[in-house]
């Protein structure tokens, strides 16, 4: 839960405990892009977090995003940052 909603689901087998998260949108639409990506990978830190996990455990991100051809190099510049900082 992040800020009173789910954003994913957890999974335990008997290996491993994994997380699934969806659902994060920026809590400000109206920011360019860029930081609307940038604050979609800090709700992903507190939704991680919550879950007793954290960004470094994560193997695997897909991304849905509106016209991203018209943003690609942005969002890779976050999602760079996002990394590099993590």
């Amino acid at each position: 839960m992040v800020n009173g909603a789910r954003v994913g689901s957890i999974f335990t087998d008997t290996s491993s405990r994994m997380a699934c998260l969806c659902g994060i949108t920026p809590r400000n639409p109206h920011q360019p892009p860029e930081l609307q990506a940038a604050d979609a990978f800090t709700t992903m830190d507190v939704a991680l977090a919550a879950a007793g996990m954290s960004f470094t455990e994560v193997f695997r991100t897909w991304w849905f995003l509106r016209d991203i051809l018209d943003w690609y190099g942005d969002f890779n510049r976050a999602r760079h940052d996002a990394f590099a900082a993590r």
